[in-house]
């Protein structure tokens, strides 16, 4: 995954999942699907590694470590899990179509946040610059209190931006990955929706892995894993031990003080009624559109917030213009 995540990396992926499911559902062998894509995708997608993943194939490798050789797709936890068990349990074409629908539902997700905030950003730093403009010049050129404006108001947005970027890339050491995802958490709106993001995460693979015949603790250890957040991951770890107890998924999920209570209630209904999978699938679709919800109010809220601050500093530059016009102008008279 590259260092900062933006919709066209999601979009690429979710398309070199959709084609290939489409082939290997043909009954094209593996290697040859490699080759295909490699010699029709043109620029979409790296031929050199796809000829990487077919050589692999030929030389014994099982499909799921043939599929991440080379630069791409690079081997995401939540995409190696799924596609490991589902060759296990002969599911890797639906497995792939799931991961196709997933990364396109993320797309999306990147793609409208990123619309809603694009042209209040660039109006903000416009003001931002004009304002450090205007504060240089009336300041008799003296740059340092225009430094302290762009970074003072440009900073912040920065690192809110690009740390929630970077806690979703995974590529954080454990310690700041865990110190950012705490202070991302107390964030209004996109709190929550990070939240939800990792929910929909360990939902889909909890499912497939319990689809696929897996013993709970692998498939909760997994789920965790794959969820992106190391929160979750380190509570649900902790929990594992008390499974010999006789405590039910629904239970260690609980005591990980990490899921909404609906979808605990919801999960251990599913346990009492043997309908587990279809409430998965249900809880994954459900809490999906609430993150794709949660994460374009944010948009919305980040986008009111620009224009407010722009407000405020065109208002207090007015009146600091104008305080300088009348002194000036009382200096003259007297």
């Amino acid at each position: 995954m590259p260092l900062i995540p933006l919709p066209g990396h999601y979009r690429k992926r979710s398309e070199f999942y959709r084609q290939l499911s489409q082939l290997l559902t043909n009954g094209v062998p593996p290697a040859r699907s490699f080759r295909t894509l490699g010699s029709s995708g043109g620029k979409s997608f790296d031929t050199q590694s796809l000829e990487q993943k077919a050589a692999a194939i030929e030389r014994g490798n099982t499909f799921s470590e043939a599929l991440f050789v080379g630069r791409f797709p690079s081997r995401e936890p939540l995409d190696a899990t799924l596609v490991d068990v589902g060759e296990q349990s002969g599911r890797s074409v639906q497995i792939l179509s799931f991961l196709d629908q997933y990364y396109s539902s993320i797309a999306r997700i990147y793609q409208n946040a990123i619309g809603q905030c694009t042209y209040p950003a660039l109006t903000y730093h416009a003001a931002v610059m004009v304002i450090a403009l205007v504060n240089w010049i009336l300041n008799d050129f003296d740059t340092r209190g225009s430094v302290l404006i762009i970074l003072g108001t440009l900073l912040p947005l920065y690192i809110l931006v690009f740390g929630s970027l970077f806690l979703a890339s995974n590529r954080l050491l454990a310690p700041l990955r865990l110190a950012l995802e705490t202070v991302t958490s107390w964030i209004p709106i996109l709190g929550k929706a990070l939240r939800f993001l990792f929910i929909t995460r360990f939902t889909l693979a909890l499912d497939s892995l319990l689809t696929a015949g897996a013993k709970v603790d692998k498939s909760l250890r997994l789920a965790g894993s794959a969820s992106g957040s190391l929160k979750l991951h380190t509570r649900i770890q902790h929990q594992l031990p008390r499974l010999e107890a006789g405590l039910s998924v629904s239970q260690i999920l609980k005591n990980a003080s990490f899921f909404p209570e609906s979808y605990l209630v919801s999960l251990s209904v599913a346990e009492e009624s043997g309908s587990i999978d279809q409430t998965l699938q249900t809880l994954y679709t459900q809490y999906l559109e609430d993150t794709q919800r949660l994460l374009s109010q944010f948009g919305t809220a980040v986008s009111r917030t620009f224009y407010v601050l722009i407000s405020i500093f065109i208002i207090f530059q007015i009146f600091r213009v104008a305080t300088l016009y009348m002194a000036t102008f009382n200096s003259i008279l007297s």
